[in-house]
């Protein structure tokens, strides 16, 4: 996401901000990568935890609905391949009935 702060718009960089990263100096400093930067200046700043607190709640959400999603996935890929072998068994059956039948004839 992006932040406008006065005259410079900031890209957030979330990846700054996990403990886990090697690269993550302060558990509390979160970094910003400022757009359209030259190499010479700082890209990187503090930001309001604000935005970054509506940022985890809103991945949280995400993330939430994502886990609904696969769970109703796996149920509906569990019910058609319980139909599908259902109707492998009718459909073996069906071809042992025509080969019988053949025999017969």
């Amino acid at each position: 996401p992006e932040v406008q702060s006065g005259k410079f718009t900031y890209r957030v960089d979330y990846t700054f901000m996990r403990p886990d990263n090697p690269r993550h100096e302060a558990p509390k400093l979160q970094k910003m990568r400022r757009l359209g930067v030259t190499s010479g200046d700082t890209e990187l700043c503090s930001m309001d935890k604000k935005v970054y607190e509506e940022f985890k709640k809103e991945r949280e959400e995400l993330r939430a609905k994502i886990e609904e999603l696969s769970r109703e996935r796996d149920e509906r890929d569990a019910e058609h391949g319980q139909k599908l072998s259902a109707l492998e068994a009718e459909a073996s059956r069906l071809q042992q009935a025509c080969a019988e039948q053949l025999k017969e004839l």
